[in-house]
């Protein structure tokens, strides 16, 4: 069994419904005496935590204790100058700790136009359908904004002098889902519009997670921070509603994707395991 983590983490509202499924994760684990706080501010990027006030910055004091393992943050567009800043700050009070930054889907599955981004809620988006699109056609629009914070987390680890910030790709992990359900190989999945959450059955147009995808990025978290396979682990609450047949099936997919994006990824800080 791993050795319980001390983990901090800062986000918005595409970030703590993985948080949250990570906590549990960590449960059916059996990693009971891990410590988690949690910073959250809808539509946040990193610097927005930082700038909080001294008596309501609930990573600030988390961090002053020089205990915290792992960070995690959330940022929405690079640059975003509060991921250097927090690793500054928690490096001057634990040296060994680690930075691990959450790599999402796109806000509307579309990456918008540079000059609106800072306003992303005004922004100019064509309406389009998630279901209607081919994984390369994903793809292509993702890369370059996972390429972004690739560029951003690799400088910041080199201006550190060594790796101590590390990437959560839950976009990544998205994609392989989503052709998984192209596919029509995701038990109990029959849309890629699945992922996203839905008020009255119809679809959150900014695409903020259903279950199965926070259940998706929970592994991920999981994997990225505990260095370590998902799978065989119990089916968590955000899959109960599903029928039984489904379940256990879904989320084995569920783990064996996670592990994949992660292992795969080459700033994970993850390597399988040689067969």
């Amino acid at each position: 069994m791993p050795t319980p983590l001390h983990v901090v983490s800062s986000g918005n509202s595409f970030s703590g419904g993985s948080v949250s499924a990570f906590d549990e994760i960590t449960r059916l684990a059996g990693i009971k005496a891990s410590r988690a706080v949690y910073s959250g501010i809808g539509g946040s990027r990193v610097i927005q935590h930082w700038d909080l006030p001294d008596d309501k910055n609930v990573a600030k004091k988390a961090l002053l204790e020089g205990n915290v393992d792992v960070m995690t943050m959330n940022p929405i567009f690079m640059p975003d100058e509060g991921i250097a800043k927090f690793v500054k700050f928690g490096l001057e009070k634990n040296p060994k700790m680690r930075f691990a930054i959450q790599q999402s889907w796109l806000i509307r599955d579309q990456r918008g136009t540079p000059e609106t981004e800072v306003l992303y809620s005004k922004r100019n988006y064509k309406k389009l359908d998630p279901n209607s699109r081919t994984g390369d056609e994903i793809r292509k629009e993702y890369e370059p904004v996972f390429k972004a914070l690739e560029d951003h987390v690799r400088e910041l680890n080199k201006q550190v002098g060594r790796d101590v910030l590390f990437i959560i790709p839950i976009g990544r992990a998205s994609i392989l889902l989503r052709e998984k359900i192209i596919a029509k190989q995701a038990p109990g999945l029959d849309s890629q519009n699945a992922l996203f959450d839905a008020r009255n059955g119809v679809r959150d147009e900014m695409c903020h997670p259903s279950g199965v995808l926070t259940t998706l990025g929970g592994y991920c978290y999981y994997a990225t921070i505990y260095r370590q396979s998902p799978a065989g682990l119990p089916v968590p609450t955000n899959l109960s509603k599903m029928k039984p047949s489904e379940q256990e099936k879904l989320n084995r997919l569920l783990q064996e994707l996670a592990w994949q994006a992660v292992t795969e990824h080459p700033q994970s800080g993850v390597k399988a395991e040689a067969k």
